[in-house]
């Protein structure tokens, strides 16, 4: 798929131009593909094509690492399949106390991918921030809920990309060291997402 593979390189001179880089210090691959498409061989060869290209660009060093985001465990046994001596460093995913994949973060673990949390506060939505499981773990500690979420983040062993435009709330996002939650309260935290998953994104499962 030499098209893919040149809009590839194109694409990414082009945002390092933009951003008047020499390289940048991580890349992803956002989505494993469209979700319209219904070829899976397709989708599976331009995924391959894509993550070599990648690797290209990640060993002239414009990319200090490379990822994906958005992909399933599926997604990433193929790719590992397909191109097996270029591993992904990240796999981005949503991930807050009320979407969780343990299945997939164990195998990402298993892998050595480090999951990153996109979404950490479910993006405002479900009343996340008022949940009386978090609100009463945030009183014990004398520590926001936003506080709470991101040191669950952090002890479940994910690296998380809270949003905010508030200063005071990126200061407390900041300082989430100074407490810890017991494991009672991880557990009850863990709970919440034992469910079907509350996605504020479309689910990825549904990329072939």
């Amino acid at each position: 798929m030499p098209d893919i593979a040149q809009r590839v390189r194109d694409d990414m001179m082009r945002t390092l131009d933009d951003l008047r880089l020499g390289y940048v210090d991580l890349l992803l691959m956002h989505w494993p593909g469209p979700f319209e498409n219904r070829d899976a061989a397709f989708a599976r060869e331009a995924r391959k094509t894509i993550w070599e290209t990648f690797g290209e660009l990640h060993a002239k060093g414009a990319a200090r690492a490379i990822g994906v985001s958005n992909f399933t465990t599926g997604h990433l046994t193929q790719l590992m399949e397909d191109v097996p001596d270029v591993r992904p460093a990240v796999n981005q995913v949503e991930v807050h106390p009320y979407c969780r994949d343990p299945e997939l973060e164990a195998f990402c673990r298993e892998q050595g991918i480090v999951v990153s949390a996109y979404a950490p506060f479910a993006s405002g939505a479900f009343d996340l921030l008022r949940d009386p499981v978090i609100v009463a773990a945030a009183e014990r500690h004398g520590v926001g809920t936003g506080q709470v979420i991101l040191r669950w983040h952090v002890q479940s062993g994910r690296t998380v990309l809270p949003k905010s435009s508030n200063l005071e709330r990126m200061r407390q996002n900041l300082d989430i060291f100074g407490f810890a939650l017991t494991d009672d309260e991880m557990r009850a935290i863990d709970a919440l997402g034992a469910g079907e998953a509350r996605r504020t994104c479309p689910n990825p499962a549904d990329v072939l």
